[in-house]
């Protein structure tokens, strides 16, 4: 079976390439389209460590479009709630991603996802889906070599710490880039082995949000919620799986009430 990590960076070379098709053709194809795919896809590749459950606004009107996530193994989990945004071409900026939301006298999108994080005591995070001709130049990511990168970091999937992009101040890619990191070193056992002696998961996630916040000139110690030893009861209901009305009922509750799309749990690779 295709390696977690390896399946990550399948994942975002293909999104790298369709974002430049359907652009071509004249698709919208938008990121909950893009989400759906990539996640039902992993889903479908790794059904022991790739779980999710979604739930559409036809289902329930308070549910949003964030996704909460979780990634590790038991003992050591991290929580993170995600936005996914898709970059729009030719101009390479992520449209409704500042500003967004300040009609009409509410906050920003991007403060209400910080703050909804917060409430939960978890980190808020953006998963990016992109196609460049601008940044970089190579098909090579980062390049920042103390993080990973080379010929084999595919980058159509970045992830950036909220507050990180918040500090650009920016919609452009060339200027959010810089404190984004390649999805697929979350599960890389590569990337957590740089900045720690733990090696799993969970501590490869923190590993990347760390880098993000410290790039944007963030203080992570402050800024950021580290991994806990146990996962929230409808997480463990995801994990537990099953598709008993109890499970379900359990886990709407919990995206209805934190305003949620839905669920994601990614779970350390059985040797």
């Amino acid at each position: 079976m295709t390696p977690l990590c390896q399946s990550f960076q399948q994942k975002a070379d293909w999104v790298w390439r369709q974002i430049a098709d359907a652009d071509r053709a004249g698709l919208a194809f938008s990121e909950e389209t893009i989400t759906e795919t990539i996640l039902l896809d992993l889903q479908r590749e790794h059904p022991e460590e790739v779980r999710l459950r979604a739930f559409s606004k036809r289902e329930e009107k308070n549910n949003g479009a964030d996704w909460e996530w979780w990634i590790g193994r038991p003992g050591r989990w991290l929580g993170m709630r995600m936005q996914a945004k898709r970059l729009a071409l030719p101009r390479e900026e992520f449209k409704q991603l500042q500003g967004y939301g300040r009609k009409k006298g509410s906050p920003p999108q991007i403060e209400v996802l910080i703050a909804e994080a917060a409430k939960y005591r978890i980190n808020a995070g953006y998963c990016l889906y992109i196609h460049s001709k601008k940044w970089p130049t190579l098909r090579a990511w980062p390049v920042y070599g103390f993080i990973g990168g080379g010929p084999l970091s595919p980058q159509g999937c970045l992830l950036a710490e909220a507050k990180a992009v918040r500090a650009t101040g920016s919609n452009a890619l060339t200027k959010i880039a810089p404190v984004a990191v390649p999805w697929h070193l979350i599960v890389c056992h590569c990337s957590s082995g740089v900045f720690n002696g733990r090696g799993g998961i969970a501590d490869a996630a923190w590993a990347m949000l760390r880098a993000s916040s410290e790039l944007a000139g963030g203080d992570p110690d402050s800024d950021l919620y580290p991994p806990v030893e146990a996962l929230p009861p409808y997480m463990q209901l995801l994990r537990d799986g099953g598709e008993s009305d109890d499970i379900a009922a359990g886990l709407r509750h919990a995206a209805v009430a934190r305003g949620l799309r839905g669920f994601l749990l990614i779970q350390e690779e059985r040797g």
